[in-house]
């Protein structure tokens, strides 16, 4: 997601979680020597930061091969970068306390056992060690309206998570794996520009049901129910039973 503050989109947005976890190692009593990515996608994340700190070393995780192959194509040029194959829920490549930061953006939604991978989190994390998580929530239960309700279960489908879980329940898991909350910030506000300008492109594609059935044919199954998603969480966050949220936590 992009976070526009000014109500306008621009692709510059797209760094805007990668500056705000810029800012949380800036903020740190002492420089980390190894900040962990969970979920590090293609690596858009840990090339920018890599490259704003050459002395810290970064290292990204994730399970896609398709991912973790690009990854590593973008990192390649970035000595103190790295991508390697694991599991959240485990992080078993590493050994306890080895992170002073730790950060998630929009990949622990997806997690199998929330409570298996906060739990992994805490351990690798050093004391005073800070985890920074941007992630979708449920904010709300629909009740009554159908339409609604249809349009928060495709929502959630297409984007490949169960059940988004609400704030509370996300902060219960994390004090258990021996993490306390710093702060919440509410951020749906400035994803909506972004969101508007998905669900415009996403009608487009959904306008004619003749192209929609050729495109469906032709393009990978993912990329059609990213536009189921594109097109309906506008509308959830407009309701407020989806909310972007920032949260960050320290490790006693």
């Amino acid at each position: 997601m992009a976070l526009s503050k000014n109500g306008k989109f621009s692709k510059n947005d797209y760094f805007r979680q990668a500056e705000e976890v810029e800012e949380s190692i800036n903020n740190l009593p002492e420089k980390p020597q190894r900040v962990l990515e969970i979920g590090c996608g293609r690596g858009f994340n840990i090339a920018y930061l890599a490259s704003r700190f050459p002395d810290i070393e970064f290292i990204g995780v994730d399970i896609n091969d398709i991912n973790i192959q690009s990854a590593k194509n973008r990192v390649s040029t970035l000595n103190n970068a790295s991508i390697v194959n694991d599991d959240f829920h485990g992080l078993e490549s590493f050994e306890d306390t080895t992170f002073g930061l730790v950060f998630a953006v929009e990949s622990l939604c997806h997690a199998n056992s929330m409570n298996s991978a906060l739990r992994s989190i805490g351990r690798v994390l050093t004391a005073g060690g800070k985890l920074v998580v941007f992630d979708a929530f449920r904010d709300a239960t629909v009740a009554g309206d159908a339409l609604a309700q249809k349009a928060v279960v495709y929502t959630e489908r297409a984007m490949a998570v169960p059940e988004f879980r609400k704030i509370d329940s996300f902060v219960n898991s994390a004090q258990r794996a021996g993490l306390s909350l710093d702060y919440t910030q509410d951020r749906s506000a400035e994803i909506m520009p972004n969101l508007i300008r998905l669900s415009d492109l996403a009608k487009a594609f959904f306008k004619s049901p003749v192209i929609a059935k050729i495109i469906l044919g032709t393009l990978p199954r993912g990329l059609v129910t990213n536009a189921v998603a594109g097109l309906l969480m506008a509308v959830t966050v407009q309701l407020g039973v989806h909310q972007y949220g920032k949260l960050v936590f320290s490790k006693a």
